[in-house]
């Protein structure tokens, strides 16, 4: 299911000034550009915030090839959709509290499988980092509640379904991954000028908005935060990456699908 892109469309024109431009491209590539998928069928086992547990659960399950090997991600549906819907999440309960939980939860667990999981510079999972943002953003306006658990209900599928085309990376870290090394990262105008300067030179719009975001989301953590340092230890890797000429790793998993 083609959702990454015309969802982080949608996310940029709520959050920016309603840019009828970009409402226009994310709802004609939601209504084009999608393949359907099975109902959403929740085991009862799985709650709605424990995407952590789903992807340690698929990381060994028997079903699936061994871990390390990657699978194109339009053939995962269909060839292991009956393995990752063993693990379709309970879908949250009604009320804007436990939605922004579930949220805050796959956000969490996207950007860590983004960084300390594998290596601060797949270009396939930065759009799960910037969707979950764009998710974030959308789902207050959702009127219909029940559709607002669905729309979360199949992103947590859509990132099942990601991190069995990449072979399962990881495990992936829990808890408070930085530490004390937190005290030893550049200051946030220190990396902010620095990724100017990468922006002026590559022009690479992937780039800048991973800088931005990490910067918007660490800020509105707070920086004394887990949650803060680790946006902040993302920045940092990313942009000390593009300064030193490395840039994203752009697989053959999903990376055609975006522009």
């Amino acid at each position: 299911c083609l959702l990454l892109h015309p969802l982080i469309e949608l996310g940029y024109a709520y959050e920016g000034e309603g840019d009828t431009r970009l409402l226009i491209a994310g709802l004609s590539w939601f209504a084009t550009g999608f393949s359907p998928d099975a109902v959403h069928s929740p085991s009862g086992r799985w709650n709605s915030t424990a995407i952590a547990d789903v992807l340690d659960a698929l990381r060994s399950d028997p079903d699936l090839p061994p871990v390390g090997t990657t699978v194109p991600f339009s053939d995962v549906p269909e060839r292991f959709g009956f393995v990752v819907h063993k693990y379709d999440l309970d879908r949250p309960a009604f009320g804007s509290s436990a939605l922004a939980d579930s949220v805050s939860a796959l956000s969490d667990i996207v950007l860590r499988l983004f960084g300390p999981a594998t290596s601060y510079d797949s270009f396939d999972l930065l759009h799960l980092v910037t969707g979950s943002r764009a998710l974030r953003k959308l789902l207050p306006h959702v009127r219909d509640s029940s559709v607002a658990r669905d729309f979360l209900s199949y992103m947590q599928r859509g990132v099942a379904y990601m991190y069995v085309a990449m072979g399962r990376p990881g495990p992936i870290p829990r808890g408070d991954v930085i530490g004390n090394a937190g005290n030893s990262l550049p200051a946030w105008n220190t990396i902010l000028a620095e990724a100017m300067q990468v922006e002026r030179r590559m022009h690479d719009a992937h780039f800048i908005k991973m800088i931005w975001l990490c910067f918007d989301e660490a800020r509105q953590a707070g920086e004394s935060s887990a949650e803060g340092r680790l946006y902040h230890l993302v920045a940092s890797t990313i942009t000390a990456n593009f300064t030193a000429g490395r840039g994203w790793n752009h697989g053959v998993l999903v990376s055609t699908l975006y522009v």
